[in-house]
């Protein structure tokens, strides 16, 4: 996943007592910055991503444009919901909801309404692709693409690095 910004530097998250040694170095978005997050699969890098996105785009008020040739735009929706009404993913997934639950996800559902966030599913894009959609948009704050080793580079380089 890669994150470039075009803003001043903004902390997303608030660290809980065990996590402020991670995130005094992991969330600070500075402008014109590229952050990769690379783990193995089932780690959360998408969670993560999106968790980090929507508290970009509640704090700066600012378009975010997620870029995304893993899921589609209907499961990238989902998650967001279930971040902001801090449900469970098991659940969200299974769709076992209690009624409290239920009022969350009306409530998040009609927060991420209001939101500036547009979700581009498109597959088989290349870099100028994606730099010419995000181009196109007035107070884009944030880019987010997930996942990166679907997008089609171009030009073939010798090193996949030099791709990145």
């Amino acid at each position: 996943m890669i994150i470039k910004n075009d803003y001043t530097p903004t902390f997303l998250i608030e660290p809980k007592e065990n996590d402020v040694a991670i995130f005094n170095n992991l969330v600070k978005l500075d402008k014109g910055n590229l952050i990769c997050i690379a783990a193995r699969p089932g780690m959360g890098k998408t969670s993560l991503t999106l968790h980090m996105a929507l508290e970009y785009t509640k704090k700066c008020d600012k378009t975010i444009y997620i870029f995304s040739t893993d899921l589609c735009s209907m499961e990238i929706y989902e998650r967001m919901i279930g971040s902001l009404a801090e449900i469970d993913t098991y659940h969200m997934r299974i769709r076992s909801f209690s009624a409290e639950d239920k009022d969350k996800i009306t409530k998040a559902s009609d927060s991420l309404k209001n939101m500036n966030i547009i979700i581009d599913d498109t597959t088989g894009l290349n870099e100028r692709q994606i730099i010419d959609r995000s181009d196109t948009l007035n107070n884009l704050g944030l880019v987010v693409i997930d996942s990166l080793q679907y997008v089609n580079c171009s030009h073939k380089m010798k090193f996949s690095t030099q791709e990145i």
